[in-house]
C-alpha cells in the first residue's frame, strides 16, 4: 500500500519532533529523507540538545558535506564520513590501537573547546530564547578568530566596548525614548523603543561575554598543547604589521612568497590554504621556521607519516608547492637523526634511505645532489647560496659537513654570501645539535639583541618539551 501525502507529512513530523525514539527512515529517492534528518537535528538543538552529542555519518565527503549545509551554519554538528569517524576514534583512543599522540588542532577540537567553555561559564547574552547557548558556538569560534587575526588586546577591547560611539548612542537614543514614552503615552507604542533598547545592550552583553569565552577558549587549548596554524598565521600577521618578535623593533627583508601568504590570511583564506602553490613560489621562508617542528616531532616519538604530515601544514602556511614541502621533511628529519645520537655523517647517509613517495618525481630530483649524490664532497664553487630552497638546504650541508666546530660552521655559511641570514641560522640550529651550547662564542652571545627575550622564549620552549615528553 502506498502511503498517501498527510500520511507522509505526518510520519515526517513525528520523526522530527521525537527526541526519545528510534526510527529507521526508508523511503525512495526525492522523498524528503534528509530532509526529515535535517529537520530532527534542528529541532533537537533548539530543545537544547547539546548539537556535540549529536552524531551523523554518511557514506561520502559530498554527503557530509550536503548535510551540513542542510543542517546551516547555526547548527554546528558532527558530521563525519565512515572513515574520517573511525579515524577520529583511532587518534581519541591511540592507546588501544598502539598509536602515537596527534596534537594539531582540527575544527572538531575547536567546537569541543567552545563547548567546555558554554556549559562552564554558562553564558547569559549568548543564548536565544529557550536559553540554548550551544548554536552560537559558530558564531563565537568565528569572532574568536577574528580577535585573534585582528591581533586586539584586552585593554582596547574592552575600551572600545565602552567607548563605541555607535552602541552608546544607539542606547542612549533608546533609552530616552523608553522613558519618554513611560512617563507619557502607555500601552503598546513603548513596544519598539523597549526592543531596541534591548538589542543595543544585548550587543554590549554579548561583546563582554565573548572576550571571557576567547580566555577560557585559548585557557584550554593551551592546557592541551594543540598546534594550532591559524595562531601560528596570526603571530606572523603580527610580525608584519607591528614588528613583534623582530631583533631592532624594524620588520625587514620580508620574502615576497612569505608576504604573499600572509596577506592571504589576513584577507580571510584559511591557513592551510595560504601558503602559494607555484613552483615559482620555493624560497626558503618557510624551512627557517622548521626548527621548533624538528624538536616537538622528536620529542613526540611521531610516526613517519605523522612527520611528514606536521611538516608539510606547516610549511604550507606560506609555501605549498611540493619542493618547500621536501626540503622542509629532508631537513627536520636529518635534525632529529641527529637528537637521536647520530653523528652528521651517518645522518646525512640516512636520509638518503628515507622513503619519499608522498611527492613526484620531479620534486624529488630537485633534490638529486643531496638524496643521489654527495653534496659533501661538491667543489665550494659549485654551492650557490641563494634563497632558493635546493640551494639553500644544499649550503647547510656542505657546511655543517665540512668544518669541525660549532664557530667554523656558522662562518663558513656567512661567507658563502648570497642568503646569509637564513642559511646561517639553519646551519647553526644543526651545528647547536651536534657541538652543544657551550660552543658558542661567549662573545656571540653577549652581543645578542634581546638577549633576555630570547632566553625568555627558549626556557619556555623548553618547558614545553618537557611537558610534552
Amino acid at each position: 500500500m502506498v502511503a498517501t501525502e498527510t500520511q507522509v507529512r505526518t510520519a515526517q513530523q513525528q520523526c522530527i519532533e521525537d527526541h526519545e525514539g528510534k526510527w529507521l527512515v526508508i523511503a525512495g529517492p526525492g522523498t524528503g529523507k534528509t530532509y526529515t534528518i535535517t529537520k530532527r537535528i534542528q529541532n533537537m538543538i533548539e530543545n537544547n540538545i547539546n548539537p556535540e552529542e549529536i552524531l551523523c555519518l554518511t557514506f561520502s565527503d559530498t554527503a557530509a558535506k550536503e548535510m551540513r549545509n542542510r543542517v546551516g551554519e547555526n547548527y554546528p554538528i558532527n558530521v563525519f564520513t565512515f572513515h574520517s569517524f573511525c579515524l577520529n576514534i583511532m587518534e581519541e583512543f591511540k592507546n588501544e590501537f598502539d598509536l602515537d599522540e596527534f596534537q594539531i588542532i582540527t575544527d572538531s577540537h575547536k567546537r569541543t573547546l567552545i563547548t567546555e567553555c558554554i556549559t562552564e561559564m554558562k553564558p547569559k547574552a549568548y543564548r536565544d530564547e529557550k536559553g540554548n547557548s550551544f548554536k552560537f558556538i559558530k558564531t563565537i569560534l568565528d569572532n574568536i578568530d577574528e580577535i585573534k587575526k585582528n591581533r586586539i588586546r584586552k585593554e582596547e577591547y574592552l575600551d572600545a566596548i565602552n567607548t563605541n560611539p555607535l552602541w552608546l548612542e544607539n542606547q542612549t537614543y533608546w533609552k530616552q525614548r523608553l522613558d519618554d514614552f513611560r512617563q507619557g503615552i502607555k500601552g503598546r507604542l513603548k513596544t519598539e523603543p523597549l526592543k531596541q533598547y534591548n538589542e543595543a545592550t544585548l550587543k554590549v552583553e554579548k561583546a563582554r561575554e565573548l572576550w571571557d569565552l576567547y580566555e577560557a577558549y585559548e585557557s584550554k587549548k593551551n592546557d592541551k598543547k594543540y598546534i594550532d596554524f591559524n595562531d601560528m598565521m596570526t603571530k606572523f600577521s603580527e610580525w608584519i604589521s607591528f614588528a613583534k618578535y623582530t631583533s631592532v623593533g624594524e620588520v625587514f627583508d620580508i620574502g615576497k612568497t612569505t608576504l604573499k601568504a600572509i596577506v592571504r590570511f589576513q584577507d580571510g583564506i584559511k591557513p592551510l590554504e595560504a601558503g602559494l602553490l607555484g613552483e615559482n613560489y620555493n624560497g626558503n621562508g618557510s624551512l627557517m621556521r622548521m626548527v621548533p617542528i624538528a624538536f616537538y616531532a622528536y620529542v613526540k616519538e611521531l610516526s613517519e607519516n605523522d612527520i611528514i604530515d606536521l611538516v608539510c601544514d606547516a610549511s604550507s602556511l606560506t609555501h605549498r608547492h611540493e619542493i618547500s614541502l621536501l626540503g622542509c621533511y629532508i631537513y627536520v628529519r636529518y635534525m632529529i637523526f641527529l637528537l637521536n645520537g647520530y653523528d652528521k655523517l651517518k645522518s646525512y647517509e640516512l636520509i638518503k634511505k628515507l622513503d619519499y613517495s608522498f611527492v613526484s618525481f620531479d620534486s624529488y630530483d630537485k633534490y638529486r645532489r643531496i638524496l643521489k649524490g654527495d653534496i659533501i664532497k661538491e667543489p665550494l664553487d659549485n654551492i650557490s647560496s641563494s634563497g632558493y630552497i635546493v640551494d639553500t638546504l644544499e649550503s647547510v650541508f656542505w657546511c655543517v659537513n665540512n668544518t669541525d666546530n660549532f664557530q667554523q660552521a656558522i662562518i663558513g655559511s656567512v661567507n658563502l654570501g648570497g642568503d646569509t641570514d637564513t642559511i646561517g641560522a639553519l646551519t647553526g640550529a644543526i651545528a647547536g645539535i651536534i657541538y652543544g651550547f657551550d660552543s658558542i662564542p661567549k662573545k656571540w652571545i653577549n652581543n645578542l639583541q634581546k638577549k633576555e627575550y630570547l632566553k625568555l622564549m627558549y626556557t619556555s620552549f623548553i618547558k614545553t618539551l618537557n611537558h610534552l615528553g
